[in-house]
Parts: C-alpha cells; sequence; structure tokens
C-alpha cells in the first residue's frame, strides 16, 4: 500500500513537472525567436548605414544546400528578383510593389539559423521595393531635386500593419518580418521547400500574414497578441524609425543643399547664405552630409 502511494505521488509530481517543462520550452521559443529577430534588425539597420537601401528578400523555398539560400534577389528598374522555383534566386511573392522571401542571411552577414524562428520555420520577410532600390535613375520614386533616394526624399513606406480589431497601427512600415509561431501557417521548413498550409478553420489574421496559394500577399499584415488560433510574432519598422536608428537626418531639403555643396564645393552660388566663409560652409556641409543616407 505504501509503495503504491509513493509511486503514485511520483507520477503526479512528474506529470506536473513535464507540463512545467512543456510549458517552459514554448515560452524559451518565444524568447530564442525574439532575440533572433533583434539580430535581424540590427543587421539590416548595419545594412542600411553600408548601403543607403534594404535588401531584397532571398528565395525562402530554396533548400539550405545551394549557393542561393540566404541571398537576396537582386532589384533592378522595376521590381526585386523574383523566383517560380526552389533553385533560383529571387522572391517567392510580390504585390503592388511589396515583396515577400526568406532572410537575406548571406547578404546581411549573420548565420543562416537566424533565417529560422525557433520552431525550424523560416521568417517571412517583407518589404517595400522602394526602399530597396536606391538609384534615382531606374527608381523614379526616389528621385528628388537632385540624384537621390528613398531613405533621404520625402517618400513613406506602403506595408499596412493592422491591430486585433482591425484599425492601422501603421500604413507607412517599409518592412515587416513574421515568424508564423508554432503551428507555422505560411511558413516555409528552415531547410526549405513546401509551406505549411492553413488549418482547416484558419484564423483570419494569420491568412492575412501568410502568402500562400490559400492566402494573398496584399501589404497588409497584423500584429496582435497570441490566442488560441493566432500565434505569429511580427515586427515592422516605419522609414523615420530607420532613419532615427542610424542617426541619420529627415530633413530631405537640408539633405539635398547638403549633398549638393558636398559634391560640387566651389561651383555653387552662395550655397550657405550668413556664413562666416566659404571653407565653413563646406565643413558643414560635409557634416550634415555624413548623416544623410545618401548614394
Amino acid at each position: 500500500m505504501e509503495l503504491s502511494v509513493v509511486l503514485t505521488i511520483i507520477g503526479i509530481t512528474l506529470a506536473g513537472a513535464i507540463e512545467l517543462a512543456t510549458n517552459k520550452t514554448e515560452a524559451d521559443r518565444v524568447t530564442e525567436t525574439n532575440a533572433r529577430l533583434d539580430i535581424i534588425e540590427e543587421a539590416l539597420k548595419v545594412y542600411v548605414i553600408n548601403n543607403q537601401r534594404l535588401p531584397c528578400p532571398a528565395n525562402a523555398s530554396a533548400s539550405l544546400s545551394l549557393d542561393i539560400a540566404g541571398k537576396e534577389g537582386a532589384s533592378d528598374a522595376t521590381e526585386c528578383e523574383m523566383s517560380s522555383s526552389t533553385t533560383t534566386i529571387g522572391a517567392n511573392y510580390t504585390s503592388g510593389g511589396i515583396y515577400s522571401g526568406a532572410i537575406p542571411t548571406k547578404t546581411l552577414h549573420i548565420p543562416d539559423k537566424n533565417m529560422a524562428d525557433d520552431w525550424d520555420r523560416r521568417f517571412t520577410y517583407v518589404v517595400d521595393y522602394r526602399f530597396a532600390n536606391n538609384e534615382a535613375d531606374t527608381n523614379s520614386d526616389c528621385d528628388g531635386t537632385v540624384s537621390t533616394i528613398c531613405f533621404k526624399y520625402t517618400t513613406d513606406g506602403g506595408i499596412t500593419i493592422n491591430d486585433s480589431t482591425g484599425a492601422a497601427r501603421t500604413a507607412v512600415a517599409v518592412y515587416t518580418i513574421i515568424s508564423h509561431g508554432k503551428n507555422g501557417y505560411g511558413a516555409f521548413n528552415y531547410t526549405g521547400g513546401v509551406q505549411l498550409d492553413q488549418p482547416a478553420a484558419p484564423d483570419a489574421s494569420e491568412v492575412s500574414n501568410a502568402a500562400t496559394s490559400s492566402g494573398t500577399l496584399d501589404a497588409t499584415f497584423v500584429q496582435k497578441d497570441s490566442t488560441t488560433t493566432f500565434d505569429d510574432i511580427v515586427r515592422y519598422k516605419e522609414k523615420s524609425l530607420i532613419i532615427s536608428d542610424v542617426n541619420g537626418v529627415t530633413d530631405s531639403t537640408t539633405c539635398f543643399a547638403a549633398y549638393d555643396a558636398f559634391t560640387t564645393p566651389g561651383t555653387l552660388t552662395d550655397p550657405c547664405p550668413g556664413a562666416t566663409s566659404t571653407a565653413n560652409c563646406y565643413a558643414l556641409a560635409t557634416q550634415i552630409n555624413n548623416f544623410c543616407l545618401q548614394p
């Protein structure tokens, strides 16, 4: 009798411990997923500083064994490069200048494990193409009074992020990154291949965040608290916050003037009205130009 009581107590204790361990594992996965998102966003910030643009998406279906895995599909005059197979470079989905695919880890120079969340499924990376192409001669949206780029010009992003009520948190995001959570709906596996399809009765918000044959990519996504049917983790950034993150200047008029003076020293007529000397004018223009995102 005493032995059976002891065994029962041990069984109950083990069951509770297993349940706690399981719960802790899911919490740890969320924590680790957010840590990887932090790494990605820091890498994107560095990339903007070095290249004055965001990268295009990588092919989310490409196998990790392929050289193209984690490499951005280059931008050209009209789009980020697209891919219709698992073996060519490029984004997987597009809609109205918004492109969706995988995190371009090799382009960002971060470990490939950051391509995926802690459920071993790839993040979805969505970017407004205008901020992935900084060539004024091929991207009319980035052409101001002087040769410039979107981050320094007045254009805002075109990605909308809604809350749980359907109200817009923002309608001008430049990019969003989505972990499709434990259920993984809409995600590609870490190793590549096919996406996980929707459940029998999908959460409408998860459908919005998934670009698949049964979902849509319409530049509108949802960030809200987890529910029994929604477990996505969503990050996004607007242009103004990215510029702030890289200590850039948001006044495009000031940037235009500084860039003009910096690139053509000695040729402009009174580029700095009221300056004590031409030398001081160009020294100030150089300083301001260093804070502006530019070619």
